[in-house]
């Protein structure tokens, strides 16, 4: 215990418990009873040299690297008082930990500063080491993060009171391993890198502005940076992976917003509401959005059938017939279609993807039996206040009930929003007790984990509705996220995902609680992903629970023309041959069929699309004219996936493109050619119609 330690940046590590640390640049690899390290000689700074160790006077911190002795070279009790600042290296490729609080000391606020390092023995440089603090920290001098070093933080205090601001140098990050609001504000130099871990929302409410040179804010890690400040960096913003939200006025700063070359889902939310426009055009360049996975989401546009974007690589322009706004466009290429989506919710999604499906909510049907203290109650009747019996047993009152409704015309063909039915006993005997409906977002608690009822469609027991008449959504929030009994089978109670605006009453809840700061994203179990080992075990097992129930495949695809709302049946139909009168003056015609997921069928496909008819060729032809495409011809993109060798495969509502229309305006002769196909589809669920 009284073993001194060797020397740090030149100085002396620290002695036994009641000596005094030795002069110099603080501790180094400090004997494990030492003393604060000292600093300059006379303690007012403490230094950690990486590999460090510095045990407190009062409580032991240890673990990798650890925090400091107050001023003098004094123990600080519980925690680690600072005199004026605290110096923590991090080696390349090691990950420390300080778990204690960091506070001022009596006289100043106290500084922390974090710096990378080559190896444990000092100097500086791009180590890539990460500091990890923990501790509820209060300290207001400050923290400067400097070599390359990376600090990951779990909430808003781990970085000192709210009035401390942060300092990040080139190539340094800041990592967030949870969602919480960042309240400090922040200079930034170069291109540090805000690190936001997948499924996690972090909003900055302090400012971003330039530090020592003009900096920028370089996005990665999969989850959200919502920017809900003025801000005034100049080197602009890139998104490597994950959602960059802009949702203030001026939240991007002055500089381009460019989009990474990488593979990585990339998505650019603007509040149309909030963004900087002139006439419409949108404030800040947008660079390099050309991959098929980068999107714009447009909040507080709406959405109008016959949505339009287009891009001729110097701008790209959207409009609604209601709404045009332009971006101007850098180091982008022309893309001869954009594609505008919409959510159901009020959001647009711009993308060059023709296959894109726009992030789904989560809610129940009207009518879903919700297990409450006095029995089970229809959703629609549930009001705030009323208690519900959770899994675990506990009694959970109701915080807020939201609710939507769609127009059945308006989410036609609409994945991310039609419901999908669980039908009674498909998870296991009794469970569900009857047919269970719940927007496709919405997780079960299967097996302890939650997994998305979209995850889980096999077309047999789990299946999606083509169609519906109408749908009325609700979703019950408790508390905190919890998993209740609905129609008997264990579900979740509504999380805040940043989406609470996708409900018609989210103004309501604003009213109701002002000052809500909960945390968003917290989750009361795992939540499975796409590709996970683990869906697919589950996958599997309901697949053969549905295969022992009877359910089998229906080969037929049941192919038609959809001409407006009309239908027209084939006139012919051979193996690979489908023949079709089309009407004079037909137009909107589309190639609807079955159509099923191979990941649906398969639990080891990890194949999503919706595979309709595989088209080999078209021929269109009356008494004069005769056209012929193949399945590349380039206008085969409203409702066909890529094209293939031999084929060009349908998602089950194909486009018939409109300019081969306008050569017969009396009506012409389809004949559609498919290759040969062993695709199985079950049967449809179009005559499944959810409550309400």
């Amino acid at each position: 215990p009284g073993s001194s330690g060797a020397g740090g940046f030149g100085g002396g590590g620290g002695g036994a418990p009641a000596a005094a640390a030795a002069g110099g640049f603080g501790a180094g690899k400090g004997g494990s009873g030492g003393g604060g390290g000292g600093g300059l000689g006379a303690g007012g700074d403490i230094f950690v040299q990486a590999g460090g160790l510095l045990t407190i006077a009062g409580g032991s911190l240890t673990g990798g690297l650890v925090a400091a002795g107050g001023a003098g070279g004094s123990g600080a009790g519980n925690g680690a008082a600072l005199g004026s600042s605290l110096f923590l290296q991090v080696a390349s490729g090691e990950t420390d930990t300080v778990g204690s609080l960091i506070k001022d000391g009596t006289g100043q606020p106290g500084q922390v500063f974090v710096m990378g390092a080559t190896n444990g023995s000092g100097g500086l440089g791009n180590s890539g080491g990460t500091l990890v603090l923990s501790g509820p920290s209060t300290y207001t001098g400050g923290t400067t993060v400097e070599g390359g070093a990376a600090v990951s933080i779990s909430a808003d205090n781990n970085l000192g009171a709210s009035s401390s601001p942060v300092t990040l140098d080139n190539l340094t990050a800041l990592v967030f391993t949870k969602t919480f609001s960042l309240t400090h504000n922040i200079t930034v130099s170069g291109d540090p890198t805000f690190d936001v871990a997948p499924g996690m929302t972090v909003t900055q409410t302090g400012t971003i502005s330039d530090g020592s040179t003009p900096g920028d804010v370089v996005l990665t890690g999969g989850g959200t940076l919502k920017l809900d400040q003025q801000n005034s960096f100049t080197g602009g913003t890139t998104i490597d992976n994950g959602t960059l939200d802009f949702a203030h006025a001026g939240a991007a700063g002055t500089g381009p917003i460019d989009f990474d070359s990488s593979t990585n889902p990339k998505t650019l939310l603007i509040d149309l509401g909030e963004a900087p426009a002139n006439n419409g055009a949108f404030g800040n360049e947008i660079g390099n959005f050309d991959n098929t996975i980068d999107v714009i989401e447009l909040r507080g546009v709406g959405f109008q059938e016959g949505a339009t974007a287009s891009d001729d690589g110097s701008h790209l322009v959207f409009t609604d017939g209601n709404y045009t706004v332009t971006f101007d466009l850098t180091n982008s290429t022309a893309q001869p279609t954009e594609y505008a989506y919409t959510d159901g919710a009020g959001d647009t999604f711009v993308t060059n993807n023709p296959n894109y499906t726009p992030p789904p909510p989560a809610c129940y049907c009207a009518g879903t039996m919700i297990l409450t203290e006095h029995g089970e109650v229809a959703v629609e009747d549930l009001r705030i206040g009323d208690v519900l019996i959770a899994r675990s047993g506990d009694a959970r009152p109701v915080r807020w009930i939201g609710t939507r409704a769609y127009d059945g015309r308006f989410i036609a063909d609409n994945r991310h929003v039609l419901p999908v039915c669980v039908t009674a006993g498909a998870l296991g005997d009794g469970v569900p007790r009857r047919d269970l409906w719940v927007s496709p977002a919405h997780s079960l608690y299967v097996e302890g984990v939650l997994v998305p009822a979209a995850y889980l469609i096999n077309g047999a027991t789990i299946v999606q509705a083509d169609s519906v008449k109408a749908v009325e959504y609700f979703h019950i929030e408790l508390e905190t996220h919890d998993i209740v009994f609905a129609d008997g089978a264990p579900a979740e109670t509504y999380i805040d995902c940043d989406n609470r605006g996708i409900f018609a009453n989210a103004a309501e809840y604003a009213a109701l609680y002002p000052d809500d700061e909960r945390s968003t994203w917290s989750f009361c179990a795992p939540r499975l992903e796409e590709g996970s080992d683990a869906l697919d075990r589950i996958h599997g097992a309901l697949l053969r629970r549905a295969a022992s129930l009877g359910h089998g495949f229906e080969r037929d695809p049941d192919l038609h023309l959809r001409v407006g709302r009309a239908v027209v049946r084939p006139q012919m139909i051979s193996p690979c041959l489908y023949r079709f009168e089309i009407p004079a003056g037909s137009t909107a015609v589309r190639l609807a069929s079955r159509s099923r997921a191979p990941a649906e069928l398969d639990a080891a496909s990890r194949d999503r699309r919706r595979l309709g008819v595989p088209v080999e060729r078209f021929v269109l032809h009356d008494s004069e004219l005769t056209i012929e495409a193949g399945h590349g011809h380039p206008a085969l993109r409203d409702g066909f996936h890529d094209d293939e060798a031999s084929h060009r495969w349908t998602d089950g509502a194909g486009h018939l493109p409109d300019a081969w229309l306008h050569a017969f305006p009396h009506g012409a002769t389809l004949d559609l050619h498919l290759v040969p196909t062993q695709l199985g589809y079950r049967p449809s669920a179009s005559a499944l119609q959810a409550a309400g």
